[in-house]
């Protein structure tokens, strides 16, 4: 009975490692592409006008002086990401109490992985608006990919007791903090 108690627990501790491998590749590949957020637009103005904002920002256009949310939109329909994040960067630094920017340029940086900047913009987008749950579970992936996996996970944890669970995220830290019974046990819950 022993030896199958032992084998059974290699045979999870494997399980457990190969989910960390597999979900490695998963946070690099599919997630940054899967990475959505929830920011309400409240304006709905025409493309054209939008695309006109665009054309004025980059060519450096300093009469207007765009609301938030109007740059969060130009940023979203920019056709270069050098633009978008020159979009939200202006937004950030005109509307520094605004998470969403923050929030917004933190996706981009863990997109293109830069993580120390994408953990301070959701580190930004936590202290703006403590009730985003997207922006704790982010600022925990941000971690994770920082191999700060305790730091992780309490923002993993953060995050569920505001309704956004990401069991995924919490079984991958907690196989990388070597707590593999925690990880199956969040695998399937």
């Amino acid at each position: 009975a022993a030896v199958m108690a032992a084998e059974g627990q290699e045979a999870k501790k494997k399980a457990a490692e190969k989910f960390a491998s597999d979900y490695q590749r998963m946070v690099n590949e599919w997630f940054p592409g899967m990475r959505s957020c929830r920011i309400e637009i409240i304006s709905s103005p025409s493309d054209q006008s939008i695309m006109n904002d665009i054309k004025a920002f980059t060519k450096g256009s300093t009469k207007t002086h765009w609301p938030a949310p109007r740059m969060i939109q130009m940023a979203l329909a920019a056709e270069t990401e050098q633009v978008s994040m020159a979009l939200y960067r202006k937004a950030a630094a005109w509307y520094p109490e605004d998470y969403r920017a923050h929030f917004k340029l933190g996706m981009m940086h863990y997109r293109n992985n830069r993580l120390a900047e994408a953990e301070s913009s959701f580190q930004q987008a936590c202290i703006l608006n403590p009730k985003s749950a997207e922006s704790k579970n982010n600022l925990g992936a941000t971690l994770s990919q920082l191999q700060r996996f305790g730091e992780a996970m309490n923002y993993f944890k953060a995050a569920a007791a505001q309704g956004r669970p990401s069991n995924i995220n919490r079984s991958f830290v907690a196989a990388r903090l070597g707590r593999f019974e925690e990880a199956l046990a969040l695998m399937d819950p």
